[in-house]
């Protein structure tokens, strides 16, 4: 399978949940394009629950002036173009919840490098934002807040496609000067990763829980402009229709030292059969 040239192929990993292994299959093929060119991996969308997010601010340290993401930080480890200081411009909209995304708590929107990282709290427990309770020394999950009370406004994940275009724009366009030979989108949970302005999305491939399947030179122009951010399961006719030509493998199960390496074998053979 080979771009054509000068041509930035654009590729979505989307699931059909979350926790089914987007992210381990998204760096993995990260890795595999980016020893035939220059790639970025980009999340535009992501939701933690608070619990989670704490975890990973032990996982991957707090850094004071940014908001971290794990998912994020994974992309960009395989990319051959950005840096761990670029983690706000590679998931340009973030959410942390309740246990369960019931509640909203916090929302970034965009990211310093750029100019326009902005925070709002939700309604509900504002105080876990300022005062986590850390046991011991570790790091402060939330030192990266501005001083002062964050403005008001509980924002639902559902209707995130409305209110997150703006500052996806602006950093794949950010990004996009950078010219990368692929671009590699991933979703979160089971949604997809679309914008308004989202390009012709040349490859997909679609994550569950034990399979992942290639739809390779799909070329799909998609185009949403309802408030209400679209699921995996909104574009099924239109893989339906490309089912004949894709490419699915089993996804072996490993342990996690090794589970990167099982996700490059195993969509390198199928980029191969491409």
């Amino acid at each position: 399978m080979t771009p054509e040239n000068k041509r930035t192929d654009m590729w979505w990993v989307i699931g059909t949940d979350v926790d089914v292994g987007k992210t381990t299959i998204a760096s993995a093929l990260v890795d595999i394009l980016s020893e035939a060119g220059t790639v970025i991996g980009f999340k535009p969308r992501a939701n933690y629950q608070y619990h989670k997010y704490i975890a990973e601010t032990f996982q991957h340290g707090a850094d004071p002036s940014k908001m971290i993401c794990g998912d994020g930080f994974s992309l960009i480890k395989y990319s051959n173009l950005c840096s761990d200081d670029e983690i706000e411009v590679v998931v340009p909209f973030q959410m942390v919840s309740s246990a369960g995304f019931r509640q909203n708590y916090l929302t970034r929107f965009g990211s310093e490098a750029i100019g326009t990282r902005a925070f709002y709290a939700g309604t509900e427990n504002k105080s876990l934002l300022r005062s986590p309770k850390i046991y011991g020394t570790g790091p402060q999950p939330f030192a990266f807040l501005p001083p002062g009370t964050l403005p008001v406004r509980p924002f639902n994940w559902l209707t995130a496609a409305a209110v997150s275009d703006a500052c996806i724009t602006k950093s794949y366009q950010y990004l996009m000067q950078k010219e990368p030979s692929s671009f590699v989108c991933e979703g979160a949970g089971a949604f997809l990763p679309i914008w308004a302005q989202q390009p012709v999305v040349n490859h997909i491939v679609l994550v569950d829980s034990f399979r992942i399947t290639l739809f390779a030179n799909c070329d799909l122009e998609l185009r949403h402009e309802a408030d209400e951010l679209p699921m995996a399961r909104h574009i099924a006719p239109q893989l339906e229709a490309l089912s004949a030509e894709s490419k699915s493998a089993i996804l072996p199960f490993a342990p996690p030292q090794h589970r990167h390496d099982a996700a490059k074998q195993t969509l390198g053979r199928l980029l191969e059969m491409a």
